[in-house]
């Protein structure tokens, strides 16, 4: 999230062949309308998909680097890339959007020079980030670095093991030289594969669309360089995928006793016989979900957003009664459940608050320790930098965490200096600022605070009044009357009551006085 509000780059869209005389008009109007509007969210939805457009008629994948006599002009991708990063210096793309921008820059190019793979590796790594649970990002991202080895290396295997990889030909002998020496195959197979199959290790539904290339290149590399250790290295990570609830189980027991057979065949009948016995529960879990999945995949190829979130729900409240004390409950699977949700719904602050309260649950009430609260706050805030919920929840989180107090405060700026927050209206401003004054009067009277902090949080709490009062009456005139529960006051009076408690000297009249 940038600091301070940015105008989209563009003021005028190129009227090109591309584009119908309506189309372009439209377009110019959208630009017109979020100079002024920046936080439009769906404005910006609509002005790439209108300049998305040309570069849909054209197919995608297979022909990235075939003729481009007749693919919109380079003036034209100016547009379509200034019109996305004026969104994505606001609010982030979303699965579907990602997938277009990545696939229309690989389509731009009519000849890959090494810096424009790597050019294209930036943006699946960004991608990634703000979609971790993806399937399809993650995939096409180690597809992409698969062929960038490929064309470094020529490794027939890789290219074989690991499917719709593009033809790097526009190479030259330096750039093949420099790839060789940077995307090596540890590089490529624990940098890039091994990432993309833990990210996605719990979607249940699709994690093996990762898992079973990332597997055969593991397997082709065992071949060329045989050893005990590194048989013992996949048979670790068969047992692991066994012991993981997924769609494709029975395909995953079939590979694994083949490799067993293969290089364990001693000791076939008394593996096999115990990986059946223990991983019963993970092989059986699918199936006591799959009514879930299958009505998700109903729901997603009729497009039915609201259908499909409505299943989610149910399949949540349905995971979470799992019984705790059986180990029927797994976290794991309902924490990716959120994730799945909210990759059809990226925008949905309400999503992103039911997803935090479940992890401040799992924290808080039942002692769990893994779950990285601010990472998660981090991206429904990118995502929802309207909500004053969300930042109030980051701002606490941030505070019990015990990041130093400058870290703290970045998080408030962030959410106070774009303009977005006030354009989710005036409740959403002030739980910013009821958290942050909060935190003010909390640091100014903990152990070993001083005169500083105690005046620093003063000015805080009376900056925070004023500024509300502005902005009420921007938007209300002089009528304005402040929130009607007097938080931010209230804080105020609480503020001065312990500071009169802290310096001993008892004397309430500022307190009072605040009340009146």
């Amino acid at each position: 999230m940038a600091d301070v509000p940015l105008q989209p780059p563009a003021t005028r869209i190129s009227n090109t062949r591309t584009l119908s005389d309506d189309e372009s008009q439209d377009a110019n109007s959208l630009v017109a309308h979020l100079t002024s509007n920046p936080s439009d969210y769906d404005s910006h939805v609509k002005l790439i998909g209108l300049l998305q457009r040309p570069f849909g008629l054209h197919p995608h994948g297979s022909s990235l680097l075939g003729s481009q006599a007749d693919a919109p002009g380079p003036g034209f991708l100016r547009d379509l890339r200034a019109a996305r990063e004026a969104m994505d210096a606001r609010f982030p793309l979303g699965e579907e959007l990602w997938i277009e921008r990545i696939e229309d820059e690989e389509l731009a190019a009519t000849n890959l020079s090494l810096n424009e793979c790597a050019a294209v590796v930036d943006l699946y790594e960004k991608a990634v980030q703000e979609e971790i649970s993806s399937t399809k990002l993650w995939l096409r991202f180690a597809q992409w670095m698969t062929a960038i080895y490929v064309a470094a290396t020529q490794d027939d295997l890789a290219r074989e093991a690991v499917q719709s990889l593009h033809d790097m030909h526009g190479w030259s002998d330096e750039d093949k030289q420099v790839a060789g020496q940077v995307y090596t195959w540890p590089v490529l197979i624990d940098g890039y594969w091994a990432r993309a199959v833990k990210a996605t290790k719990w979607r249940i539904d699709e994690s093996h669309l990762l898992w079973e290339p990332y597997t055969i290149l593991l397997l082709q590399d065992l071949e060329r360089s045989l050893s005990t250790e590194g048989v013992a290295r996949i048979k670790a990570h068969f047992l692991d995928r066994l012991r993981t609830p997924h769609a494709t189980w029975d395909q995953t027991f079939q590979m694994f006793s083949t490799f067993i057979s293969r290089y364990e065949n001693h000791s076939y009948e008394r593996t096999m016989g115990t990986v059946n016995r223990e991983c019963a529960t993970p092989k059986a879990a699918y199936g006591a979900r799959e009514m879930f999945e299958l009505a998700l995949k109903k729901a997603q190829a009729s497009g039915d957003r609201t259908t499909k979130l409505s299943i989610f729900s149910e399949y949540i409240e349905w995971e979470a009664a799992q019984n705790r004390r059986k180990h029927a409950f797994v976290f794991e699977l309902i924490d990716n459940l959120y994730q799945r949700a909210l990759l059809g719904c990226p925008a949905n602050a309400e999503w992103w608050e039911a997803y935090v309260m479940f992890l401040k649950e799992e924290i808080f009430s039942h002692s769990r320790r893994d779950v990285d609260l601010l990472s998660v706050l981090d991206r429904s805030t990118r995502h929802c930098p309207w909500s004053g919920s969300l930042w109030s929840h980051y701002l606490i989180a941030s505070e019990n965490q015990r990041l130093p107090f400058s870290e703290i405060e970045q998080v408030k700026h962030k959410a106070t200096s774009t303009g977005v927050l006030d354009a989710g209206g005036l409740e959403e401003v002030l739980q910013v600022h009821v958290a942050w004054c909060d935190i003010l009067r909390r640091q100014a009277f903990r152990e070993g605070s001083g005169e500083d902090e105690q005046e620093y949080a003063e000015v805080g709490i009376r900056e925070a009044i004023a500024n509300m009062q502005r902005l009420g009456e921007s938007k209300y005139g002089k009528e304005y009357q402040g929130d009607p529960n007097f938080r931010l006051e209230r804080n105020y009076i609480e503020y001065h009551t312990q500071f009169e408690h802290h310096t001993q000297r008892h004397e309430w009249r500022t307190a009072r006085e605040s009340w009146k």
